[in-house]
């Protein structure tokens, strides 16, 4: 297992090399972007506070000039070349085309690419080749997954209420694969924001635009406007009776749509005014009454197991139509029940003769198995929903809340009047307008407000390159760092408003860039020591895969990965939870799919993805960490899950071909995307036959060579080449 040693120190430098002092002082004062530790704070907004580099307007700077223009693809190159030629500092030379295409690939779909698509892309001399991959991956279904994930990592989803006992919530999938419908059809960024936050009222705006009945499109769209609610749905439930710690449901909302979108922390607000950043008491409890009028929905608990309060998704124009139509099948059934039963009362009042009324001696029991048929179809029309639901919220009483003292929840103080954050205008709620999730919605998303934009492109950007232009990517406040490069940051921020909050156009932006097509690099090209953490982009930064790569990989490899998109989940049916705080409830439900289709309970992990460090589905997770542990280890010698890949991936290894070397050129091309050089084949004929003479003799013929095949495939899953991205 050796990945599990590798880069433990970031340059590949050995644990007892001395680095110069004055190197490390130099290096300390010429790339620290962040300054001196915050002053604690509160009380009103000051002007140095507002002058703050994150709460200013953006701006558009030009992409400045050059010594090196022939390393320039677009203005992020001159960005970044820029401060690389300021630090006297050379950018790697380009990566080779293989490296590339793994890249791209891993970095929009999250999968490995197949033989059929590597034998393409090294095939195609073209200039625009790169682009033309960039462009295939973003049409693929397996980009939304993989995209859609680092979404749901941020917004902390689970499928479980996360309640002392954990009870699961069938409907929440509707929200994942919303999510992952936005980022495949490149739903512009704001419009993606503002459906999940009002998107039931904005659903109740196309039933009124439509007038009378709504097409089967409107009636769709309606549906999948509520669905997109599961962002607030989904927060975090707590306690025995999560009925009496709403006001913890609702901070978790709020933090983490502060994080979310604005990369601000606003939890600590829920006891006293933000200790760090410009945010106070005043501006959290007008967020909080947005919330406090939002009803959301009752998954179920120990203290009351009935869900309640689920978002109806379609029109209550149609909900009417749907119980009158109810209503008279069962009055036409209650009609016909009592009809049968005069007429039993009158022939069990005769108590007709069996023998002189033959004929109709049996007509009761028939009465009364039509009536007990009629009964059953009663019972199961009362029963059934007649519309679908969401795990999502609708708008409940429009009221201000009142501050809670201490942050506790029935220590009441003062009335907050709903508004905007002061920082971002503090704007007041417009009279008769509901909750105010529409209008929050909308203050977030305007040009105006500096940090929507300048947080997402941050995150997109941490997607390709592991780390953001600011390294907290879900804090921009005053704890957080500050971006190594301001002004690309903003220029990308406007690139992205101008494109109309494409991300899809961010990814063309980024990837077409000379910074993300360049090598790895190592330590021998930067001997002076200079920025060791890489913050000017020098060359790019190697990382492990991730828990959902890994996995996704070793299915895709095999050819044992599942593509269809993820449905609901077998949970056991709601007559049947009695889940408590002492017997919580705990599922594992296999499946080939993809990992974003995996059940994701909230108190009890995924097993797989909380030993390769998944994301925390408590919490919102800006960026994976990387632990090395040797259980990790383990599982890749021990789990019966990669034994089957590895079998899965030996059989199309014999099955390729008669030829050994021409078996083992297939494992190269399929697991790591390459072909072997001679010293590899002749290393992995020598293994094999090493392997084969261990086997007992008595072992028939195939079953040997699938052994030593299955073997070897284990081999190539677990080599570095296959588990890290360069």
């Amino acid at each position: 297992m050796r990945f599990i040693a590798r880069r433990v120190f970031p340059l590949g430098l050995p644990p007892m090399t001395l680095i110069p002092l004055a190197v490390l002082l130099v290096s300390s004062a010429v790339f620290s972007f962040q300054e001196e530790s915050p002053a604690l704070r509160a009380g009103p907004i000051t002007q140095k506070e507002r002058a703050f580099w994150s709460f200013q307007p953006l701006r558009d700077p030009a992409p400045p000039q050059v010594k090196n223009p022939a390393r320039v693809n677009n203005g992020i190159d001159r960005f970044v070349l820029s401060r690389l030629e300021t630090a006297g500092l050379q950018q790697a030379p380009l990566a080779d085309k293989r490296t590339l295409l793994r890249r791209a690939t891993f970095g929009l779909t999250g999968l490995p690419p197949t033989p059929e698509q590597a034998e393409a892309f090294l095939a195609d001399d073209s200039p625009m080749a790169f682009e033309k991959l960039i462009e295939r991956l973003l049409a693929s279904h397996s980009y939304g997954e993989h995209w859609g994930r680092r979404w749901l990592d941020v917004v902390r989803y689970a499928d479980t209420a996360g309640e002392t006992a954990d009870f699961p919530i069938p409907e929440a999938y509707l929200y994942r694969n919303w999510v992952i419908d936005a980022f495949n059809q490149d739903k512009p960024y704001d419009q993606f924001l503002q459906e999940q936050l009002a998107g039931d009222i904005l659903a109740q705006e196309v039933a009124r635009n439509a007038g009378g009945a709504l097409s089967e499109k409107q009636t769709e769209q309606f549906e999948r406007l509520v669905q997109a609610t599961g962002f607030i749905a989904i927060s975090r439930r707590f306690g025995f009776d999560p009925e009496n710690y709403h006001d913890l449901t609702i901070q978790d909302t709020l933090d983490t749509l502060g994080q979310t979108v604005l990369g601000l922390s606003l939890g600590c607000c829920h006891c006293h005014d933000h200790k760090y950043d410009p945010v106070n008491r005043d501006d959290y409890y007008g967020w909080f009454g947005v919330f406090e009028s939002t009803r959301y929905p009752y998954p179920g608990s120990e203290s009351s197991k009935k869900q309640r309060d689920f978002a109806p998704a379609i029109p209550p124009g149609e909900i009417q139509r749907r119980e009158n139509e109810r209503t008279a099948s069962l009055e036409k059934i209650n009609g016909q029940l009592k009809r049968l039963q005069e007429e039993k009362a009158k022939l069990e009042s005769k108590q007709p003769n069996t023998e002189k009324n033959g004929g109709n001696a049996s007509k009761p029991a028939d009465i009364a198995a039509k009536m007990n048929s009629l009964l059953a179809q009663k019972n199961e029309l009362s029963q059934v929903s007649l519309f679908p639901l969401a795990y999502g919220v609708t708008e409940d009483k429009g009221q201000n809340a009142k501050i809670r003292q201490r942050g506790e929840a029935k220590n009441f103080g003062k009335e907050a009047p709903r508004r905007n954050l002061a920082i971002l205008g503090g704007e007041p709620l417009a009279a008769q307008a509901g909750s105010g999730r529409l209008q929050l919605a909308n203050w977030l998303t305007r040009k105006e407000n500096p940090l929507t934009a300048r947080v997402m492109v941050n995150r997109i950007w941490q997607g390709h390159f592991g780390r953001g232009l600011v390294e907290t990517a879900n804090d921009f406040g005053a704890r957080g760092m500050h971006p190594s490069h301001p002004e690309l940051l903003d220029w990308l921020a406007s690139r992205f408003i101008a494109s109309g909050w494409s991300v899809k156009a961010m990814h063309r932006l980024i990837m077409n860039s000379t910074a993300y097509q360049i090598g790895g690099g190592n330590a021998q090209a930067n001997p002076s020591g200079a920025d060791p953490e890489n913050k000017l982009l020098q060359r790019y930064n190697s990382r492990r895969l991730t828990a959902e790569e890994i996995r996704d990989a070793l299915l895709a490899v095999s050819g044992d990965l599942d593509p269809s998109p993820g449905g609901p989940h077998p949970f056991p049916k709601p007559a049947q939870w009695g889940f408590t705080q002492h017997n919580p409830f705990q599922a594992l439900y296999e499946t080939k799919q993809r990992s974003v289709y995996l059940m994701q309970p909230r108190l009890k992990r995924h097993p797989f993805l909380a030993l390769f460090d998944g994301a925390d589905p408590n919490s919102s997770t800006a960026g994976r960490t990387t632990t090395t542990v040797p259980t990790q280890a383990l599982f890749f010698m021990n789990d019966p899950f990669v034994f089957e890949r590895a079998q899965s991936l030996g059989r199309k290894m014999i099955a390729a071909s008669q030829d050994e070397p021409a078996r083992i050129s297939k494992g190269f091309f399929l697991a790591l995307s390459r072909a072997p050089v001679e010293a590899e084949i002749s290393s992995a004929k020598e293994y094999l036959a090493a392997y084969r003479e261990n086997l007992p003799a008595a072992l028939p013929p195939q079953q040997r060579e699938l052994a030593a095949f299955t073997s070897f495939a284990r081999s190539l899953l677990t080599r570095n080449e296959f588990l890290f991205l360069d």
